[in-house]
C-alpha cells in the first residue's frame, strides 16, 4: 500500500531530512544533554501511601546526575520531625552533613526553594530519565508544584514556554496509566525501557558469556 507524505510524524520528517542523509557533516549532530534524577518524598505511617496524582506530602530530596557534566547534584531538605527517636537537627547540623556528602548537595530551606532550584536542573537537559517515572515521580513532581506553587513556575521544565501535561491511557491490564508531556523535551522510563528490551538485553548478556567462556577456553 501506498504511504503519503502527510503519514509521516514532522519530527520524523526533519529528522530524517536533516540528520539521517548528512553524509558530508554539512550539518553537526547536536550533543544532547541527558539527566538521570529520583526524588525522596515524605512518608507518615499513620496516613495513607504517597501517591502521584494526589501529591499530599512534601519532596524532601532530588538528586540528578547530569551526564554532560558528570556530576551528581543533591537537594534536599532536613528532617522537619522526630524520625525515628532522633531530634530534629539544626540548620548547621544539616549542613555539615551535605558539605560532608558532596559540594554539590545543596540543604534548602524549604520545600518552595528545592522545587524551584530542581525546576531550574530540569530546564538544562533535553532528556532526562528516571526508575518508574513515569508511574510515579513526573506526575507526582508536576502535582506537587501545582499544589506549593501554582502553574506557572512548571513552564521552566518545558522548551517554549509550555507546560507539562498527564495524558492518561489505558494499558493491558485495563487501568489507566499516566503519559508525561514535556514540549521540546524527551522523558524515557528506564523501568519500561528494560521492561521492553529484556529479551534482548538477556540474550546478549547470554552471548557475552559465551564469548568470554569460549575465549577462556581456547586461549587457557
Amino acid at each position: 500500500s501506498l504511504v503519503a507524505e502527510s503519514s509521516h510524524n514532522i519530527v520524523a520528517k526533519t529528522l530524517n531530512r536533516y540528520f539521517r542523509k548528512n553524509v558530508h557533516d554539512e550539518i553537526p549532530v547536536p550533543k544532547l544533554k541527558t539527566t538521570f534524577f529520583d526524588i525522596e518524598v515524605d512518608y507518615d505511617s499513620s496516613k495513607a501511601f504517597p501517591f502521584a496524582d494526589k501529591a499530599e506530602y512534601p519532596i524532601n530530596a532530588i538528586t540528578f546526575y547530569n551526564e554532560w557534566e558528570d556530576k551528581l547534584v543533591t537537594y534536599c531538605l532536613k528532617p522537619s520531625k522526630v524520625f525515628q527517636g532522633i531530634n530534629p537537627m539544626s540548620d548547621e547540623e544539616a549542613e555539615a552533613i551535605c558539605n560532608k556528602i558532596s559540594p554539590d548537595c545543596h540543604l534548602c530551606k524549604d520545600e518552595p526553594e528545592l522545587l524551584i532550584r530542581m525546576l531550574d536542573e530540569f530546564s538544562k537537559c533535553n532528556v532526562y530519565s528516571g526508575w518508574n517515572s513515569e508511574l510515579f515521580d513526573c506526575p507526582y513532581i508536576i502535582n506537587r508544584v501545582k499544589k506549593v506553587l501554582g502553574e506557572e513556575p512548571l513552564r521552566k521544565w518545558c522548551h517554549f514556554g509550555f507546560i507539562p501535561m498527564i495524558q492518561y491511557k489505558t494499558g493491558r491490564d485495563g487501568k489507566l496509566h499516566p503519559k508525561i508531556i514535556t514540549p521540546g523535551k524527551v522523558h524515557i522510563d528506564y523501568m519500561n525501557f528494560l521492561i521492553l528490551f529484556q529479551y534482548q538485553i538477556q540474550i546478549f548478556l547470554f552471548l557475552q558469556f559465551f564469548l568470554t567462556l569460549y575465549n577462556f577456553l581456547i586461549f587457557q
